[in-house]
């Protein structure tokens, strides 16, 4: 007996809310893959029987295999139940995390969080930590720019599957939008822009598309090629998202001492040294990237160009 309700709640746990689904066949490649010695015989019997007043499990029979699925707004059944802890993690997921996952993971998720919703308004030992926690961005906070739900679905979907995808896109110097084949990388929150890290055509030098640009995208049956070398980590950090005016600068400013009080605090590079000078200011020496950010980063050529005139350079 106790071997039967732990293979029919195993089962009932991999199938999936609408509009996904699971066929009966590969219900059984499941509890095979658990352990569970079955046949499609025991387990469409075992399905028949809890789908009817306990659970409720919709079966389309438009498929001769059967697929099975949980209505898109039943309640997570979970034993044991979640907790006040797990709730609080699945709640700062939602909060935070939501322009990082898939579409397609969020909708499956939503149950979860809906149940973290309702733990978190009992009177829980950390009920009220989402009242009492931030997350303020660093200067001018912006707008997040729209993206295409069609697009922002499809070019995950490409990520997770690792296909390649037909798009129309607008590069920021153009006035009307082109198209592009494009082999996905990576994506990368900057702010509040997503940048997609991709190569288009048969080209291996890897390139930025926002996608807020994006105006259509559709999936190809073609695999993704990762270029030879490339990480994702190393190409941050070697291109920023920015665009490079040179080589590394050797950085030689003097500052405030407020200013250096914040910049001991947060350093602009391992190897900043902090002087005082025979006028009473600080010196500042450190080796930094000579580029310019769109999006409001430390460095941009008004800055280099106070550092060069030797001019005190508040930097906050």
């Amino acid at each position: 007996m106790g071997d039967t309700l732990l293979r029919q709640w195993t089962m009932l746990r991999a199938i999936p809310r609408a509009p996904r689904r699971k066929t009966t066949p590969e219900l059984v490649e499941h509890l095979r893959d658990e352990g569970f010695d079955v046949t499609a015989r025991t387990v469409q019997r075992d399905l028949n029987k809890l789908s009817g007043s306990l659970f409720p499990l919709y079966c389309d029979e438009r498929d001769t295999t059967h697929a099975w699925q949980w209505p898109a707004d039943v309640e997570i059944l979970d034993i044991p139940a979640m907790e006040p802890q797990t709730a609080l993690a699945f709640w700062m997921a939602k909060e935070h995390l939501q322009r990082l996952l898939p579409p397609n993971t969020l909708r499956a998720l939503e149950g979860h969080f809906d149940q973290a919703q309702k733990v978190l308004s009992s009177n829980s030992p950390v009920s009220h930590w989402p009242e009492k926690v931030r997350v303020v961005s660093r200067g001018q906070p912006l707008i997040p720019p729209s993206v295409d739900g069609q697009v922002l679905e499809t070019v995950y979907e490409a990520l997770r599957i690792e296909r390649r995808f037909k798009a129309r896109y607008r590069r920021r110097e153009d006035q009307q939008p082109r198209d592009y084949d494009v082999n996905p990388l990576g994506l990368v929150l900057r702010g509040s822009v997503i940048y997609l890290i991709c190569t288009v055509f048969e080209y291996d030098d890897p390139l930025q598309m926002a996608l807020h640009r994006m105006d259509s995208a559709e999936l190809t049956d073609t695999p993704t090629h990762v270029p030879s070398g490339f990480d994702l980590d190393d190409y941050l950090r070697e291109n920023y998202l920015d665009f490079r005016l040179g080589d590394p600068l050797r950085l030689h400013i003097r500052i405030s001492s407020e200013i250096a009080k914040h910049l001991e605090e947060t350093p602009l590079a391992d190897d900043q040294h902090i002087g005082l000078d025979e006028n009473g200011w600080r010196e500042l020496t450190a080796t930094v990237s000579d580029i310019y950010s769109f999006g409001g980063g430390y460095w941009a050529s008004e800055t280099v160009w106070r550092l060069l005139a030797r001019r005190p350079c508040a930097m906050r």
